[in-house]
């Protein structure tokens, strides 16, 4: 988990009610850090977007958030990084069920990067996403991730918000045949079955959305993983499969995302 957790990263997100006096609430949401280009990204999934966008339409507005990195091999802190500029620094985001769509990216800023690496985050290169071996090949599959139900908001006995519980979970996958009724995407998608605990309950996936979906192959005399793609939701035929988007191609697309951005972002200062 620790040598995964070098990539991964969990955003907190608080926000309140206009009449409340500091936070009332709040989302964790899993993600990880890529190196694509000249930048440093946090990447996870599209919906993550809408939930947040859905509380702001409800009348809840952001009081802080924070990236929580202290899952690598030697973390120097866990008191995360201030992500203040969440809503304010480049970023993209699209969720098509249709499409089969789903991510969100945030370029992050040079005190981020910074900050991150300190505490020994390694930001994935294309070195591992490119050229995946077939699943075949693989020995093991694994999602990295936030789960619902051993993260959230703390309350106590008379409800009031207190804080958030942050604990991570590495969630063993196989690769999973979905039903004939699930609905065919233009962009293909993956599917993997989350393995069972010693108790044989399924662990939950309802907040591993974001998460990075890894695999491993033997490369010589050493275990390698690759980034597979990223968690978007889970189908019910059968019950509880994991679908996942390929990232290789969502690289090349947040690419161009990333181009178009800067290029606006230039526009609009010369305009200024």
């Amino acid at each position: 988990m620790k040598r995964i957790g070098r990539h991964c990263v969990a955003v907190v997100w608080q926000d309140n009610l206009k009449e409340d006096r500091g936070p009332s609430g709040g989302i964790v949401f899993s993600g990880f850090v890529v190196a694509l280009g000249a930048h440093v990204l946090l990447v996870t999934a599209g919906h993550v977007i809408e939930v947040v966008q859905d509380r702001q339409q409800a009348g809840r507005r952001l009081v802080g958030a924070r990236i929580y990195d202290a899952w690598t091999l030697k973390p120097v802190t866990k008191d995360g990084v201030v992500f203040a500029d969440i809503g304010t620094t480049a970023q993209g985001f699209e969720h098509s069920e249709d499409l089969g769509l789903d991510f969100a990216w945030f370029i992050l800023r040079t005190h981020h990067v910074e900050l991150l690496k300190a505490n020994n985050i390694v930001p994935l290169t294309e070195a591992a996403w490119g050229n995946p071996p077939p699943f075949e090949q693989c020995v093991g599959f694994n999602c990295f991730g936030f789960p619902d139900d051993i993260n959230g908001e703390r309350r106590d006995e008379a409800g009031k918000f207190i804080g958030m519980r942050l604990k991570p979970r590495l969630i063993p996958y196989q690769p999973a045949t979905p039903g004939s009724g699930l609905l065919k995407t233009k962009h293909p998608r993956m599917f993997f079955m989350p393995g069972g605990g010693k108790d044989g309950t399924v662990p939950e996936l309802t907040g591993m959305s974001g998460g990075p979906v890894f695999g491993y192959a033997k490369q010589g005399e050493d275990l390698r993983y690759w980034l597979l793609g990223v968690q978007s939701g889970q189908a019910n035929d059968p019950p509880r499969v994991a679908t996942v988007c390929p990232f290789a191609p969502l690289a090349e697309r947040i690419a161009k995302e990333v181009a178009q951005a800067e290029e606006a972002a230039r526009t609009s200062k010369e305009r200024a």
